[in-house]
């Protein structure tokens, strides 16, 4: 992934993210199976219990391609969710009831971005 984009002036991000664009028949292919998209994420839009990671490292785990399945153990996902990825990352922007503060370092299920907004009991120090 590229290095994330952050404006300053409005507290928007821009988001870089794989999604699952066809389920895979056989052998994984990325030219016809997941798709690289980009959004603009404001840190304005948090509800109360949200965080916004900025993604340092993530994990591509074996369990990533059997959820692309239809019918998957761990779950499947949907076609265009993002593509799931254990990571870490610092927190850029919390909710007022969040138990992260900014500038923390947080691991959890982050996704294939490079910002991830999820609850704030999903991530961990």
């Amino acid at each position: 992934m590229c290095a994330p984009e952050q404006s300053a002036d409005d507290g928007t991000v821009t988001n870089s993210k794989w999604v699952l664009k066809a389920r895979p028949q056989g052998i994984f292919d990325p030219k016809k199976d997941v798709a690289f998209k980009t959004e603009s994420i404001s840190n304005t839009d948090l509800a109360d219990d949200d965080i916004l990671v900025e993604s340092f490292m993530l994990s591509g785990d074996a369990f990533i391609r059997t959820m692309m399945d239809e019918e998957a153990y761990h779950g499947a996902l949907s076609l265009g969710d993002t593509l799931p990825a254990i990571g870490y990352g610092k927190v850029v922007a919390a909710g007022p009831k969040s138990c992260h503060k900014v500038g923390t370092v947080v691991s959890g299920m982050i996704g294939a971005q490079t910002y991830a907004k999820i609850k704030s009991g999903g991530a961990f120090r």
